[in-house]
């Protein structure tokens, strides 16, 4: 292990910049890729961390294929949405990196003109087929209608990609997505009690967690708690900083037993440990809870209209607990 963190920080300082430096996720694992050189072969490629703790069978990605195609699109986008007409066929580095930048915070999703960009022609990235080709197209007066977050923005827009590979028209297109009502337990409306909405997710990894909470954010300028229900002590071990980090950006927490109840506990891996290390970066608004009626009281005097209480967990009995305080909350 020491061996190989010697070769990684020998080639991380080849002096390279990455164009796309912590804007890069890896579909399986959720981990931002992180940009390397290889010193012998002097090539630049965009790694999974994931890969490199055996946690995830991502391949590497060349750097310059990738960059191009990306930003081939970039400047497709840029010119829909800003309709400006600008010659980017010879701009520097940091000019690309602040477009990219900006481009990505401004872009929005509506229901009127949707502009859909499918990353990849083909999802194949081993080394010796680095044939990618970027494809676009526009679709127009799509409404989605179960799309609350971008990263379900960003599954319709994988659908959609393969519906059209695959020659279906935009008006099925269109019709699929509208009809299509969502899976259970992923952002669930439970209920909706005096303004108060009780949203139950299935998110136990630190970043499906996040894109929960980001979701949250953009149906409401109210308080957001969040009641979670941690997936084993083994990957509150593995991503202990990272829990804790996505957990202070609550308004209130709520920790719950870890699920299941026979998972083998790991000293400084349990609910108790998170709390204390909230508390100790000076997030004071958590609680340890696993009971219906005390939740339900907890809701009822700390929220009020236009707040969310998101029931995060993979677990059944964070489900469970999320249906009998519904319950408890609706006779009161």
């Amino acid at each position: 292990m020491e061996k190989e963190k010697l070769q990684i920080e020998k080639m991380q300082q080849s002096g390279r910049k990455y164009l796309l430096q912590g804007l890069v996720i890896c579909q399986c694992c959720k981990s931002v890729y992180y940009g390397m050189s290889n010193a012998k072969g002097g090539r630049s490629y965009y790694r999974c961390p994931g890969k490199r703790f055996g946690e995830c069978n991502s391949k590497s990605i060349l750097a310059d294929i990738l960059e191009g195609v990306v930003w081939e699109e970039v400047k497709m986008l840029r010119g829909h949405i800003t309709k400006e007409k600008c010659d980017l066929s010879e701009v520097d580095w940091e000019t690309k990196f602040n477009i990219i930048r900006k481009l990505v915070q401004r872009i929005e999703i509506d229901d009127d003109n949707v502009h859909m960009v499918f990353r990849l022609k083909e999802l194949a990235l081993e080394r010796q087929k680095e044939d990618i080709q970027p494809c676009t197209r526009i679709i127009k007066n799509v409404v989605l209608s179960n799309a609350i977050g971008m990263h379900k923005v960003s599954n319709a827009l994988a659908a959609i990609s393969v519906a059209v590979k695959l020659g279906i028209s935009d008006e099925e297109i269109k019709k699929g997505l509208l009809e299509f009502k969502g899976v259970a337990r992923r952002f669930s409306l439970i209920a909706d009690i005096k303004g108060v909405k009780l949203i139950e997710d299935y998110a136990h990894h630190p970043n499906e967690i996040q894109a929960t909470l980001a979701a949250a954010r953009l149906t409401t300028k109210g308080k957001v708690t969040g009641i979670i229900e941690p997936l084993r002590f083994a990957r509150i071990r593995n991503f202990f900083d990272e829990f804790v980090r996505i957990f202070m950006m609550f308004d209130y927490v709520i920790l719950t037993p870890v699920h299941p109840p026979e998972d083998k506990p790991i000293p400084g891996c349990g609910i108790d440990d998170i709390q204390k290390a909230l508390i100790s970066n000076g997030f004071n608004d958590v609680k340890m809870m696993n009971d219906a009626l005390l939740i339900s009281h907890f809701i009822s005097n700390s929220t009020s209209s236009g707040d969310v209480v998101l029931f995060i967990g993979a677990g059944s009995n964070i489900a469970k607990l999320a249906k009998e305080t519904a319950k408890l909350l609706l006779v009161k």
